[in-house]
C-alpha cells in the first residue's frame, strides 16, 4: 500500500466514524426526548383524581 491509499482510508475512516457518531447522537437525542415526555404524562396522569 502507497503512503496516499492509507492517507486516503484514515480519511475515509475518519468521516464514516464522524458521521456514523453523529446519527446516533440524533438518535439517542429523539430516544431520550419521547422518553421524557412518556415520564412527564405519566406523571400528569397520577396527579389527575
Amino acid at each position: 500500500m502507497g503512503h496516499n491509499e492509507i492517507i486516503t482510508l484514515v480519511i475515509i475512516i475518519v468521516l464514516f466514524v464522524i458521521l456514523f457518531s453523529s446519527f446516533v447522537f440524533f438518535i439517542y437525542r429523539d430516544w431520550l426526548a419521547t422518553k421524557k415526555h412518556q415520564a412527564t404524562s405519566d406523571e400528569s396522569d397520577k396527579k389527575k383524581p
